[in-house]
């Protein structure tokens, strides 16, 4: 099933599948031996495939193939079948490529493409191939790739439109990702930590002993608000001496500057609250989401920051007709003096 001497790999996966009845080569690591397996860590060569700007899932001998966590629903098939037919995409072509991948949501490629750059670097063969990524992306997402070694010039980006046919395509499955057996989002601690490290080295700042900054991360660039009434929390935060900041807003140095010297985060569910990886051990994260969230993300977020050395404390709160949390003021600010949150301009 894989070119080398590991064998701790045993998911069903299209992809993997594909290429062993063609005797295509499906490589793996060492590096992942030490690490709980919840899917195969592999990059797989496919010949003569075609990545599609839209999707990021290879075409190859008119398949579809995509590794268990893809997000590959009917309804997505149903549109990307529609979409070939029409016939009207820009087709490009390169002798070979790394499908990178990308997504306009930031969660998504934090949680499910970063930590891919990991196998570049693992693999000798890899070491000059051009990476193919989605245009479009936050310039964030754009800087983080430079932190790990991919600068834009390597960088094959594609709109929604274009195909890119790959003599040969090096197909690497995803790092982190939901399950084949839950519903819970996980990332390996390794990784995370792998993570963490290479961000706050690429942008190293003077660490602020015992920090006491207090921030409330807010979603306002963004067309998804996940809190019904963030005007109302923001103007009640504010008055406690919380500074609104907004990720979206910042440069990768300035999130990790601010995360440096900030002790206490709040913030709604969703990909913003990434701004606490770069936090110093010893910090402290109240998170406002819904029941739903606390079963499916909850956990595993727990789990990936007490890894860092940061807590989260998940704060509970009730959803409307549209899912919109419904953040009740009074229960906020008991919540926050239970677990000794500042609660006065400092």
């Amino acid at each position: 099933m894989t070119d080398g001497d590991y064998h701790p790999y045993m998911a069903d996966l299209d992809i993997i599948r594909f290429c062993d009845e063609r005797g295509w080569p499906v490589h793996t690591h060492k590096f992942f031996s030490d690490m709980e397996k919840c899917w195969p860590f592999v990059v797989c060569e496919l010949e003569n495939a075609t990545v599609l700007g839209d999707v990021f899932a290879p075409v190859c001998e008119d398949s579809i193939l995509s590794d268990c966590l893809s997000f590959a629903s009917s309804k997505f098939l149903a549109m990307l079948a529609k979409k070939e037919g029409s016939g009207d995409r820009r087709v490009f072509e390169v002798d070979q490529a790394f499908l990178l991948g990308g997504d306009l949501s930031f969660g998504t490629v934090i949680s499910t493409v970063l930590m891919r750059v990991l196998y570049l670097k693992l693999f000798d063969f890899l070491g000059d191939v051009p990476v193919i990524a989605k245009a479009g992306m936050s310039s964030t997402l754009y800087e983080m790739f430079h932190a790990f070694g991919i600068p834009r010039e390597r960088l094959i980006l594609l709109d929604e439109d274009d195909a890119l046919f790959c003599k040969k395509l090096y197909a690497p499955t995803i790092a982190g990702g939901v399950s084949p057996e839950s519903n819970q989002w996980w990332i390996p601690p390794k990784l995370t930590r792998i993570y963490r490290d290479v961000i706050l080295a690429t942008y190293p700042v003077e660490k602020t002993p015992n920090p006491t900054g207090r921030v409330y991360i807010a979603r306002r660039n963004t067309s998804k608000k996940l809190v019904k009434n963030e005007d109302e929390v923001m103007r009640f935060m504010e008055r406690q001496g919380y500074e609104i900041v907004d990720p979206a807003d910042m440069s990768l140095r300035e999130q990790v500057e601010l995360a440096q010297k900030t002790r206490y985060f709040v913030s709604c569910e969703g990909s913003q609250v990434h701004l606490a990886d770069y936090a110093q051990p010893g910090s402290l994260v109240i998170m406002l989401c819904a029941h739903d969230f606390l079963q499916q993300r909850s956990a595993h977020s727990m789990e990936r920051w007490q890894d860092l050395g940061v807590e989260l404390m998940p704060f509970l709160n009730e959803t409307n007709e549209e899912n919109f949390l419904i953040v009740k003021m009074p229960s906020l600010e008991k919540a926050m003096r239970k677990v000794d949150f500042p609660l006065t301009p400092p």
